[in-house]
């Protein structure tokens, strides 16, 4: 497949369907993925080739080849730009939105603003006119099963990084207290009193005297 031509053909049936993100919508994929299609940077496998042409009617000739007719029966594209896809291609698109949730998993865990755009997209595409009603509630519980998962692991991540970055702060102070002191702790020592330090709110004046208070204590002891 010529790549270039390929990208032509896509920003035809992008401007027949007045946007990529509509023409993504039908064909069970991400806008983002139209957009490399178009900008000639990827090409489709034989599977989002078939979606594709389910979807938007055109012949498999024209879309690969860039040969014959746009569209294989002008007549029944007519009809399927307004009416649902057929189960079998509905649920071709539902196999493709679980692929494209566990490809960008940690990527939507890491970038928030990705995760709305992504989860507007296919909330939107999954109620659009498109799908058959029956599949709709299935549509609607496997998304709302993956988003969950998904913002469960974006609140167990922010956990982490609220948990490092108190453990870096209380490492810190508690270095600059050994340094207004003049004392420095052995990493035992240290370690147990960033567990204190963690569990309860201390000032550094009382660090301080903490740290003064244990080296008299160890030194009395030798």
């Amino acid at each position: 497949m010529n790549i270039e031509l390929f990208s032509e053909r896509i920003a035809h049936l992008i401007s027949l369907h007045n946007s990529a993100s509509k023409l993504a919508r039908m064909a069970g994929v991400s806008e983002s993925v139209v957009r490399k299609w178009k900008n000639g940077e990827s090409e489709p496998s034989r599977e989002k080739l078939q979606l594709l042409i389910a979807a938007t009617g055109v012949s498999a000739e024209w879309l690969v080849l860039g040969t014959g007719e746009v569209f294989a029966n002008k007549a029944l594209f007519q009809v399927n730009s307004r009416s649902p896809l057929t189960l079998s291609t509905a649920n071709k698109c539902i196999d493709e939105i679980h692929r494209l949730l566990d490809e960008a998993g940690e990527d939507l865990v890491d970038k928030p603003s990705n995760y709305v755009s992504l989860r507007e997209e296919l909330q939107g595409y999954a109620t659009s006119d498109l799908f058959p009603e029956e599949l709709k509630n299935r549509v609607d519980m496997m998304l709302s099963l993956a988003f969950n998962d998904i913002e469960a692991s974006m609140r167990q991540k922010e956990r982490q990084k609220s948990i490092f970055a108190k453990l870096s702060s209380i490492s810190d102070t508690l270095t600059n207290a050994e340094q207004h002191t003049g004392n420095s702790l052995p990493p035992a020592v240290r370690e147990n009193i960033k567990t204190l330090m963690f569990d309860h709110k201390l000032s550094i004046e009382v660090i301080a005297q903490l740290i003064v208070s244990i080296t008299e204590t160890m030194v009395a002891k030798k």
